[in-house]
């Protein structure tokens, strides 16, 4: 029974979990490439709750044990991306896979991905309150997608205690994603153990053509977008003076310097809404990876002028 203390000690984190297991002649199986399937919600879960929230639970837990997967290094892990449509196509949706998934479709699933072995998990319970213990178990199978046959197999069962209440402590419950964190790290830390893998290895990804392309447009679209701007408002500073003259020579030579700044900046900003919308296509259809490997999926801000198009409109014609 492992214990740890945590939030001043007014609280207490327990893992009753059983030993790893690992079958007779586990390790003979040389699995490099294997796919985590989304994990499986606790039977006692109503499929309703998917709609509620459990559909993002499961992937929050499935997107850190990934993660915390990739950092041992023991594996190639595929892209869950790439899960997705096999998975769909074995078990029809996301939450059909969620309530009935099992270890012989997880099998199959791994084969059709051409991958040599597949983790199949379990959130076994998933149990948080203020007023009582707090309790999560997650499971992780690795599996043989040639034999179908179980590999290994980690548990880690997190309860939360309240505090000491005989010392004053705050009766605290740790929440159930506290110790869904914890249960996953303490997965990551069987699995090395049963993989022979103690070192953090720090992965580099190849960034693609169309995401360098992307970035260079984005700095493209950003510059022309700076000029334009400074255009609109030496074609403003003219167009004021303009008004404001009555000298019939500097009247005309307003207007000119109006127009031809007006074209500037109005061709630069064509110029830069190209550039913008194109480097957001490529950004956001990129596949090759990015910023999504590491848990976090992009997200960007496409710069489009300060006004409005009825605005932009009546600058084009301030002269008709």
């Amino acid at each position: 029974m492992i214990l740890a203390l945590t939030a001043g000690c007014s609280s207490q984190v327990r893992n009753d979990a059983a030993a790893p297991y690992k079958a007779p002649g586990a390790g003979e199986t040389s699995i490099q490439t294997v796919a985590v399937l989304p994990f499986l919600l606790p039977d006692y879960v109503e499929p309703d709750m998917v709609d509620n929230g459990g559909s993002s639970l499961s992937i929050d837990v499935t997107n850190e044990f990934m993660l915390r997967l990739s950092s041992l290094g023991a594996y190639t892990i595929m892209d869950g991306r790439q899960v997705g449509p096999v998975l769909k196509a074995h078990s029809g949706t996301e939450r059909d896979w969620l309530f009935r998934g099992d270890e012989q479709t997880a099998a199959a699933i791994g084969r059709d991905l051409g991958v040599e072995g597949v983790f199949f998990c379990r959130i076994k319970r998933y149990i948080t309150s203020n007023l009582v213990d707090s309790e999560v178990c997650l499971e992780a199978v690795l599996l043989d997608c040639a034999s179908g046959g179980i590999v290994y197999r980690v548990q880690s069962h997190m309860t939360g205690k309240q505090g000491n209440t005989r010392l004053k402590q705050a009766p605290t419950v740790p929440s159930a994603e506290v110790l869904a964190h914890e249960a996953v790290m303490d997965l990551s830390a069987q699995i090395s153990g049963l993989t022979g893998t103690k070192r953090i290895v720090h992965r580099h990804h190849t960034v693609s053509p169309r995401r360098i392309a992307g970035y260079s447009l984005l700095g493209a679209g950003a510059a022309a977008a700076g000029v334009s701007v400074y255009y609109y408002t030496e074609a403003n500073k003219s167009y004021d003076e303009y008004r404001h003259t009555d000298d019939s020579q500097k009247l005309q030579d307003l207007k000119d310097t109006t127009e031809a700044n007006d074209k500037v900046w109005q061709g630069l900003g064509l110029v830069s809404l190209g550039c913008l919308g194109t480097s957001a296509y490529l950004l956001l259809t990129d596949h090759s990876g990015g910023a999504a490997d590491e848990g976090k999926p992009p997200r960007y801000s496409i710069f489009v002028g300060p006004y409005d198009d009825g605005a932009m409109l009546l600058l084009l014609f301030r002269f008709r």
